[in-house]
Parts: C-alpha cells; sequence; structure tokens
C-alpha cells in the first residue's frame, strides 16, 4: 500500500483567485463564501414608539458584525453590494398589546413591501385575563436573488390604538449572508 501527501498552504482557481488558504495549523479561511453578510439586534436600552396602524421603520443599531460594510446602522438598510442569492432574516418583538390586538412585520425591497409572509398573515393577541397586555414577536426569513444597488429594511405595524414599542428583550435582531451566485 502506497499513500501519498500533498501539502498546499492555498488554493486558487484558474484565473489565479485563492479559494481557501491554510494557516500552517489546520485552521482554513475561505474567501467570498457567505459575503457579505450582517448581523445587527436592537441595543440592550432600546425603547423605539411604533405608532398605531402606521408601517414603522425597525431599527436596529447594535451591529454585531458586517463583513463587506453592507450594512448602515443610521438608516438600518442592508445593501448587498455584491450581485447573488442572500438568506434575509429578521425578527421583530414590539411590547404593550391588548387583547385582540395585532403586530405585522414586512421586509421591504429598494422602498417597496416585498415579504408577503407576516407570521400566518397577522399575529391575533388574546390576552389570558381582561385589561392584561402581552409582547409578540414575528419572525421572517427568505432567500432572494439580489444585484450590487438593491437594498432591504424592515417594518412593522401595530393595530393597538396606543403608542407601542419595539425592544431588545423581544428579541429584534436583522441579519443577511450571501448563499451563491
Amino acid at each position: 500500500i502506497m499513500a501519498g501527501i500533498i501539502k498546499v498552504n492555498q488554493y486558487q482557481d484558474f484565473n489565479g483567485n485563492t479559494i481557501l488558504t491554510s494557516d500552517g495549523s489546520g485552521n482554513l479561511t475561505t474567501l467570498k463564501t457567505n459575503k457579505p453578510s450582517f448581523f445587527a439586534k436592537t441595543s440592550t436600552d432600546t425603547s423605539i414608539s411604533i405608532p398605531s396602524n402606521t408601517a414603522t421603520k425597525a431599527e436596529f443599531a447594535d451591529v454585531l458584525y458586517d463583513e463587506g460594510n453592507c450594512y448602515d446602522e443610521t438608516t438600518h438598510r442592508f445593501t448587498p453590494g455584491v450581485a447573488g442569492k442572500y438568506l434575509i432574516t429578521c425578527n421583530v418583538g414590539i411590547g404593550g398589546l391588548d387583547d385582540n390586538e395585532y403586530q405585522a412585520t414586512q421586509v421591504f425591497k429598494n422602498g417597496s413591501g416585498f415579504s408577503n409572509f407576516y407570521n400566518g398573515g397577522r399575529v391575533r393577541v388574546i390576552a389570558f385575563s381582561p385589561g392584561a397586555t402581552r409582547s409578540v414577536t414575528n419572525t421572517i426569513t427568505f432567500i432572494d436573488q439580489a444585484n450590487t444597488t438593491d437594498y432591504y429594511e424592515v417594518y412593522v405595524y401595530q393595530s393597538d390604538s396606543a403608542s407601542n414599542y419595539q425592544r431588545n428583550q423581544y428579541g429584534s435582531w436583522f441579519g443577511a449572508y450571501r448563499i451563491g451566485s
């Protein structure tokens, strides 16, 4: 039996583009895989007013990572910058809803409503005791083909007669990563 060993620290494609590298200790670095990508959430002390019966942009200012500088924490907008297929996900939580009120979450693409998924339409909150309030979260995850200039934002709507609040304690986050060309 004859065995062979090939030792390299870098693999390239036919055009000389690096596909992966090794640091010599068995740690691989792949390039252009799942990038650009970002993940942001609401900060611990966030309390953003969501007016009644009005689509309001959700805010995610606490950026955990941003590979490729694709998320603007001021406008709360994801712009891929690299064409491809992206997995896009968000979760928005609000508190203070009364009996039979609801929250809806929608992702906008290029300024228009894009995702048609509201977590089963609209989430009805039926409190267990009269006058009690509840917190509701909606999660949306989908795959979309994006060009370099497309942009995505998250909007939330709630039907309570009073303003309610998007809060981190209810798990509000927004993220995306490239899964292919």
